[in-house]
């Protein structure tokens, strides 16, 4: 499977904090920005993206632990450690090289609250319909 050549630590960064490709890139962005506070216009700009989108994404990368917030309005990448640092590298490696196959690992998986949602809707073995 394509995904396999991900690497274990991209796959597990992709499943546990990103839930979109516009997440992703705005994470790359800040990696390649790593050591300077951005403002969500400046990177909206670069991306060619919405600042509200933007400012989203940079929130929910705040809540994962990916990205620090200075004041209202300025994000910077997390403190990384050095096996972090080289797993952020290796996906900035595998989206320029292998886009489509990080699309694809993105999209394919079954985002949890929609998961959650879904389930609800399972019959469950000696339950009666009621109705």
């Amino acid at each position: 499977m394509d995904a396999d050549r991900l690497g274990e630590g991209a796959r597990r960064l992709l499943s546990e904090h990103i839930t979109s490709v516009g997440q992703l890139e705005v994470l790359l962005l800040l990696l390649g920005a790593e050591g300077r506070w951005v403002r969500p216009a400046s990177v909206a700009d670069e991306l060619r993206g919405s600042v509200e989108g933007t400012r989203t994404h940079l929130e929910l990368l705040v809540r994962s632990g990916l990205a620090r917030k200075r004041g209202t309005e300025e994000f910077a990448l997390a403190q990384v450690t050095d096996s972090q640092r080289e797993v952020l590298t290796s996906l900035r490696v595998a989206y320029r090289d292998r886009m489509h196959t990080v699309i694809d690992f993105i999209y394919s998986r079954p985002s949890q609250p929609l998961k959650d949602f879904a389930d609800a809707f399972l019959f469950r073995k000696g339950e009666k319909d009621d109705a």
